[in-house]
Formats: C-alpha cells, structure tokens, sequence
C-alpha cells in the first residue's frame, strides 16, 4: 500500500540581490527593445521613470515588507492611468506627439502611430501591472518596486501632455491634460504612501 503524501507549497525564497539584477537587467533589456522599436521619445520617458523607482525603491523601501493596505492605491492609481491613456487615445495623442517631435521617430526600424501607442500603454500596461499586484498582495519585495515603478509612471504620464505643449512652442491643448491630474495625484499619494508604510515597518522592528 502506498502511503499518501501531503503535498506541500514551494517557493523560491531569492536573495535581495537577486530581485535588484533582475530589475536592472529588465530595464536596459527594456531600453534597447524600445529604442530600437518605438524610438527614444517612448522608450527614455519608460527607463527614466523605471530608473527613478529603482532609486526609491533601493533607498526607501528595498528590504521591507510592503504593506497590503497599499494594494487598494495600487488599484486606484491603475485605474487614473488608464482614464488618462484613454483620453491620449481618443484626443489623438500619438499623432500629436508625432507632429511636434518628428526627429525622434525618423529610424526605419521604428513603428508608432496611435493604435500601437493604445496597445502598449493601455491593455498592455495594465495587464503587466495587474500581473505583479500581486506580488504586492502576497508582500513579495518585487511587489514594492512594482508599486514604485506604476506611481512614479502615473507622475509622469500626468506631466508629459504639459511638456510636450511646452515642447510645441505653441502652449497647444494637448490630449491628457485635463484627466492628467489623477494619475499625477495618484502617483504622488502613493509615493507618499510607500515612504510612510517603510517608516512604520522600521519603527516596528
């Protein structure tokens, strides 16, 4: 008679080191596909933003457990993005920027218009964040810089219609501005967020 075995949850347990060079090698392999393909006017604002989330995330929250009641402003700041995507798409974002930076989209290998804009930051960006929530459900450290990554992101996609009217010389309405304030808001309500959470984790130890 075969006795039962119980079956028992495996994980690997990485060191921290690990989850850093997994992070840095993500975003320069990131960095070359996109300069490649997109162009550096898509691909710099991305490793920019992922750049500065390796940074917070290393100074302030590398080591520590997240907080689960982040995940709910994880969600909401989600949400603001893709309010903010939706409006771009629909305003004809992609085309603007085409417009008035033309230099940045000149290689022949690059391909952007406003279904692939549409794409990658819409669906696309949404199922790779809703993806690694739960890493900041079940409290994974790679969760945390994932939380790093979308807030910093929301900032920054809450600023580029701004910078890219300034960059018109023409202070033009650009598509974004008027939902970009919840992203902005939602990013910086979670950075805010992720700094009190590690203080709180600290001061518990």
């Amino acid at each position: 008679m075969t006795a039962h075995i119980a079956p028992t949850r495996r994980h690997l347990d990485a060191p921290e080191w690990v989850h850093l060079v997994l992070v840095i090698s993500t975003l320069a392999t990131l960095w070359c596909a996109g300069y490649i393909y997109l162009g550096d006017a898509i691909a710099a604002p991305v490793i920019v933003a992922g750049a500065l989330a390796l940074v917070g995330w290393r100074a302030v929250t590398y080591g520590t457990v997240p907080s689960p009641t982040l995940f709910p402003v994880y969600i909401l700041a989600l949400v603001a993005l893709q309010v903010n995507v939706l409006e771009k798409w629909m305003g004809g974002y992609a085309a603007m920027l085409l417009s008035v930076i033309p230099d940045a989209f000149v290689a022949s290998s690059i391909v952007f218009d406003g279904s692939i804009f549409v794409a990658i930051f819409g669906p696309g960006a949404a199922a790779l964040f809703l993806w690694a929530s739960l890493g900041l459900f079940l409290g994974h450290p790679l969760g945390a810089y994932m939380a790093w990554a979308l807030f910093v992101w929301s900032i920054f996609e809450g600023l580029m219609p701004v910078a890219l009217s300034l960059a018109s010389n023409e202070l033009l309405y650009v598509p974004g501005m008027a939902t970009g304030v919840l992203p902005l808001a939602a990013g910086v309500y979670g950075i805010a967020r992720l700094f009190r959470d590690s203080r709180q984790f600290h001061a518990a130890r």
